[in-house]
Protein backbone atom coordinates (compact mmCIF):
# COMPACT_ATOMS: atom_id res chain seq x y z
CA UNK A 1 0.00 0.00 0.00
CA UNK A 2 2.86 2.87 0.95
CA UNK A 3 4.47 1.74 -3.09
CA UNK A 4 1.00 2.93 -4.14
CA UNK A 5 0.60 5.90 -2.07
CA UNK A 6 4.28 6.93 -3.32
CA UNK A 7 4.32 5.73 -6.66
CA UNK A 8 1.10 5.70 -8.43
CA UNK A 9 -1.08 7.83 -6.91
CA UNK A 10 1.26 11.60 -7.78
CA UNK A 11 -0.63 14.36 -8.70
CA UNK A 12 0.93 15.66 -11.76
CA UNK A 13 -0.86 18.79 -11.64
CA UNK A 14 1.95 21.40 -10.10
CA UNK A 15 4.20 22.79 -13.52
CA UNK A 16 7.45 22.90 -10.83
CA UNK A 17 6.79 18.96 -11.52
CA UNK A 18 9.43 17.80 -14.08
CA UNK A 19 7.07 15.26 -15.55
CA UNK A 20 4.01 17.48 -16.10
CA UNK A 21 4.40 18.90 -19.39
CA UNK A 22 6.45 15.81 -20.84
CA UNK A 23 3.40 13.59 -19.57
CA UNK A 24 0.44 15.90 -20.94
CA UNK A 25 2.64 15.89 -23.98
CA UNK A 26 2.40 12.72 -24.44
CA UNK A 27 -1.45 12.75 -23.55
CA UNK A 28 -2.12 15.26 -25.93
CA UNK A 29 -0.22 12.76 -29.16
CA UNK A 30 -2.08 10.51 -27.93
CA UNK A 31 -5.63 11.90 -28.40
CA UNK A 32 -4.58 13.56 -31.52
CA UNK A 33 -4.06 9.63 -32.60
CA UNK A 34 -7.51 8.77 -30.99
CA UNK A 35 -8.81 11.40 -33.90
CA UNK A 36 -6.13 9.93 -36.41
CA UNK A 37 -8.03 6.76 -35.40
CA UNK A 38 -11.05 7.62 -36.50
CA UNK A 39 -9.47 7.57 -40.06
CA UNK A 40 -9.85 3.69 -40.08
CA UNK A 41 -14.50 3.74 -40.31
CA UNK A 42 -13.43 6.53 -43.09
CA UNK A 43 -11.21 3.54 -44.95
CA UNK A 44 -14.25 0.67 -44.28
CA UNK A 45 -16.46 2.99 -45.41
CA UNK A 46 -14.82 3.80 -49.13
CA UNK A 47 -13.70 0.32 -49.03
CA UNK A 48 -17.34 -0.90 -49.05
CA UNK A 49 -16.53 -2.61 -45.45
CA UNK A 50 -19.85 -1.79 -43.83
CA UNK A 51 -19.75 -5.08 -41.91
CA UNK A 52 -16.90 -3.82 -39.93
CA UNK A 53 -18.50 -0.82 -39.01
CA UNK A 54 -20.13 -2.40 -35.74
CA UNK A 55 -21.17 -0.90 -31.97
CA UNK A 56 -18.14 -2.15 -30.60
CA UNK A 57 -15.97 -0.21 -33.59
CA UNK A 58 -17.85 3.28 -33.06
CA UNK A 59 -18.38 3.20 -29.76
CA UNK A 60 -14.57 2.29 -28.84
CA UNK A 61 -13.87 5.24 -30.62
CA UNK A 62 -16.45 7.73 -29.32
CA UNK A 63 -15.47 6.63 -26.01
CA UNK A 64 -11.48 6.86 -26.49
CA UNK A 65 -11.92 10.17 -27.79
CA UNK A 66 -13.97 10.77 -24.41
CA UNK A 67 -11.97 9.69 -22.26
CA UNK A 68 -8.48 11.00 -23.93
CA UNK A 69 -10.22 14.63 -23.81
CA UNK A 70 -11.29 14.06 -20.06
CA UNK A 71 -8.07 13.09 -19.37
CA UNK A 72 -6.74 16.43 -20.29
CA UNK A 73 -8.91 18.41 -19.04
CA UNK A 74 -9.56 17.03 -15.84
CA UNK A 75 -6.97 14.51 -14.60
CA UNK A 76 -3.67 15.31 -13.34
CA UNK A 77 -2.32 11.92 -12.16
CA UNK A 78 0.41 9.81 -12.99
CA UNK A 79 -1.78 6.78 -12.53
CA UNK A 80 -3.66 7.50 -15.14
CA UNK A 81 -1.02 7.35 -18.07
CA UNK A 82 -1.44 3.33 -17.55
CA UNK A 83 -4.50 3.00 -19.85
CA UNK A 84 -3.16 4.95 -22.05
CA UNK A 85 -0.02 2.99 -22.38
CA UNK A 86 -1.76 0.12 -22.69
CA UNK A 87 -4.18 1.07 -25.17
CA UNK A 88 -1.12 2.46 -27.33
CA UNK A 89 0.93 -0.86 -26.75
CA UNK A 90 -2.58 -3.20 -28.26
CA UNK A 91 -2.68 -0.46 -31.43
CA UNK A 92 0.33 -1.46 -32.44
CA UNK A 93 -0.03 -4.84 -32.84
CA UNK A 94 -3.11 -4.24 -33.97
CA UNK A 95 -2.48 -1.78 -36.80
CA UNK A 96 0.57 -3.72 -37.49
CA UNK A 97 -1.43 -6.82 -38.54
CA UNK A 98 -4.14 -4.91 -40.34
CA UNK A 99 -1.21 -3.58 -42.04
CA UNK A 100 0.19 -6.81 -42.85
CA UNK A 101 -3.27 -8.13 -44.20
CA UNK A 102 -3.65 -5.33 -46.11
CA UNK A 103 0.00 -6.75 -48.43
CA UNK A 104 -2.47 -9.07 -49.80
CA UNK A 105 -3.15 -13.18 -49.65
CA UNK A 106 0.66 -13.52 -49.95
CA UNK A 107 0.99 -12.05 -47.08
CA UNK A 108 -1.95 -13.13 -45.08
CA UNK A 109 -1.31 -16.67 -44.92
CA UNK A 110 1.60 -16.02 -42.27
CA UNK A 111 -0.98 -14.07 -40.08
CA UNK A 112 -2.53 -16.72 -37.82
CA UNK A 113 -2.16 -14.49 -34.77
CA UNK A 114 -5.17 -12.67 -35.20
CA UNK A 115 -6.93 -14.62 -32.37
CA UNK A 116 -3.91 -13.21 -30.13
CA UNK A 117 -4.58 -9.93 -30.40
CA UNK A 118 -8.35 -10.59 -29.55
CA UNK A 119 -6.84 -12.07 -26.34
CA UNK A 120 -3.71 -8.94 -25.78
CA UNK A 121 -7.42 -6.60 -26.10
CA UNK A 122 -8.95 -8.93 -23.15
CA UNK A 123 -6.12 -8.71 -21.37
CA UNK A 124 -5.41 -4.64 -21.52
CA UNK A 125 -9.27 -4.07 -20.09
CA UNK A 126 -8.42 -6.84 -17.05
CA UNK A 127 -5.47 -5.09 -16.50
CA UNK A 128 -7.56 -1.90 -16.31
CA UNK A 129 -9.99 -2.88 -13.99
CA UNK A 130 -7.46 -4.38 -11.93
CA UNK A 131 -5.54 -1.27 -11.88
CA UNK A 132 -8.51 1.24 -10.92
CA UNK A 133 -9.25 -1.56 -8.34
CA UNK A 134 -5.82 -1.07 -6.80
CA UNK A 135 -5.94 2.41 -6.72
CA UNK A 136 -9.35 2.98 -5.53
CA UNK A 137 -8.13 0.40 -2.70
CA UNK A 138 -5.09 2.34 -1.75
CA UNK A 139 -7.07 5.49 -1.85
CA UNK A 140 -5.71 7.46 -4.27
CA UNK A 141 -7.56 10.81 -5.31
CA UNK A 142 -9.36 10.62 -8.39
CA UNK A 143 -12.23 12.14 -10.00
CA UNK A 144 -14.77 9.65 -8.96
CA UNK A 145 -17.14 10.38 -11.72
CA UNK A 146 -14.33 9.52 -14.02
CA UNK A 147 -13.27 6.75 -12.61
CA UNK A 148 -16.63 5.22 -12.81
CA UNK A 149 -17.04 6.10 -16.27
CA UNK A 150 -13.57 4.37 -17.05
CA UNK A 151 -14.60 1.47 -15.27
CA UNK A 152 -17.74 1.27 -16.65
CA UNK A 153 -16.39 1.61 -20.38
CA UNK A 154 -13.76 -0.69 -19.62
CA UNK A 155 -16.08 -3.28 -18.35
CA UNK A 156 -18.29 -2.92 -21.49
CA UNK A 157 -15.92 -3.78 -23.85
CA UNK A 158 -14.17 -6.59 -21.74
CA UNK A 159 -17.74 -7.70 -22.27
CA UNK A 160 -18.03 -7.04 -26.15
CA UNK A 161 -14.73 -8.50 -26.53
CA UNK A 162 -15.15 -11.75 -24.51
CA UNK A 163 -18.56 -11.96 -26.96
CA UNK A 164 -16.43 -11.55 -29.97
CA UNK A 165 -13.30 -13.87 -28.59
CA UNK A 166 -16.06 -16.82 -27.78
CA UNK A 167 -18.83 -16.07 -30.84
CA UNK A 168 -15.50 -15.92 -33.41
CA UNK A 169 -13.24 -18.90 -32.28
CA UNK A 170 -15.03 -21.22 -29.97
CA UNK A 171 -18.14 -20.72 -31.91
CA UNK A 172 -16.43 -21.63 -35.05
CA UNK A 173 -14.69 -24.77 -33.76
CA UNK A 174 -18.06 -26.22 -32.44
CA UNK A 175 -19.89 -26.07 -36.20
CA UNK A 176 -16.55 -26.96 -37.58
CA UNK A 177 -16.38 -30.11 -35.15
CA UNK A 178 -19.99 -31.12 -35.49
CA UNK A 179 -19.49 -30.77 -39.86
CA UNK A 180 -17.39 -33.40 -39.16
CA UNK A 181 -19.23 -35.33 -37.16
CA UNK A 182 -22.36 -34.87 -39.87
CA UNK A 183 -19.93 -36.35 -42.19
Amino acid sequence: MVYTKKHMCKYLGRRDNPYFMPVLTGVWYFFMSKLADLLDTIFFVLRKKQSHITFLHVAHHVNMLVLSWAFLKYMKDEHAILAGVLNSFVHIWMYGYYFLAALGPSVQKYLWWKKHITQLQISHFVIILGYLGVLLWNGCEMLISLTIYIAATASGFLYFFLKFYFDTYYKRKEIQSGEEKNE
